[in-house]
């Protein structure tokens, strides 16, 4: 009798649970043994500590922060050059500019890493010298807290126009409104009916499709009041011997496609460098403007872009 009652007792033990058992449930919602660590991970993604344990959140005010996030994150000297990583790509690169001193026009700069015809846009690894994602990157708080300040406290630095339109086409609006400085670096080529089989992707020449999409762009910045300062740096080439060139180039109009769509741009401290020395023209091509314009002849990398 008592070999029988135990032989019952095991093969009861082994027996495993019938389906139709009910599991055991923690909580209002049942759970298998194996979800309860899955859950709890699911909810730690799905909520943000306060992480007042961390001195910077749990002694520091949100104004001291802010003022530690533009100190890491920006600089009001040295712009941030924004580079198209290849053609055709989506992707662009940045680079703070470590060429200050080069008297060449800042999309000959070396931070772009790049020289020659087929080498517009960037397809090998690019010197980035600094860890500026690093920060954004430490947790979900500081990414929410300090990504506004990422774009206001920097100067972006753009190599012509595509270059503009493909990073701004990938930003969200609310991070594209909070940019307060621009420099767009660019050349034209002229007589531009010489260079008109240039494909629209191809840097140099700047493409005038592009130039107008991008002045449209920037007007519209400007009247969300929240753009600051933008500097506009072109470059026009021409085979025609210096001090020719400016009537030439004015009786001609090849001027006006290159500076009629920037008198869109609303904005209180805007100026326009060019080598061309239209400034007293200026009122004869285009009337008031609401743009200062500058004369500065600079170098130009003939050894590198020789056409």
């Amino acid at each position: 009798m008592q070999s029988s009652l135990l032989g019952k007792v095991r093969r009861k033990l082994s027996r495993k649970p019938h389906q139709s058992e009910p599991a055991s449930c923690s909580n209002s919602a049942c759970t298998t043994p194996e979800e309860p660590a899955a859950a709890a991970a699911a909810e730690r993604r799905s909520s943000t500590s306060s992480q007042l344990q961390c001195l910077l959140f749990g002694k520091l005010s949100a104004e001291l922060r802010l003022l530690i996030y533009a100190y890491a994150l920006g600089d009001p000297i040295r712009p941030m050059h924004i580079i198209p990583f290849k053609r055709g790509s989506p992707e662009v690169a940045h680079s703070r500019c470590y060429d200050m001193q080069s008297p060449l026009p800042s999309w000959q700069h070396h931070c772009f890493g790049q020289t020659g015809y087929s080498m517009q846009h960037h397809s090998s690894p690019l010197r980035v010298n600094d860890n500026i994602l690093s920060l954004l990157l430490t947790c979900r708080i500081i990414y929410t807290e300090a990504l506004t300040t990422l774009y206001s406290t920097n100067i972006f630095d753009f190599k012509g126009s595509r270059c503009f339109l493909t990073w701004s086409s990938h930003l969200p609006s609310t991070h594209l409104s909070a940019v307060r400085h621009i420099r767009i670096s660019t050349v034209f080529y002229a007589p531009m009916r010489n260079w008109s089989g240039f494909a629209a992707n191809t840097f140099p020449p700047e493409n005038l499709d592009y130039w107008q999409s991008l002045c449209t762009q920037l007007a519209q910045l400007a009247d969300l009041a929240t753009l600051r300062s933008l500097r506009v740096e072109i470059i026009v080439k021409t085979d025609m011997p210096q001090g020719q060139d400016r009537a030439k180039l004015l009786a001609d109009g090849e001027l006006l496609p290159i500076f009629e769509p920037l008198k869109r741009i609303r904005l209180v401290d805007f100026v326009v460098e060019t080598n061309t020395n239209i400034a007293e023209a200026m009122g004869e091509l285009l009337g008031d403007v609401r743009f200062q314009v500058v004369g500065r002849a600079k170098p130009y990398n003939e050894k590198s872009f020789s056409y």
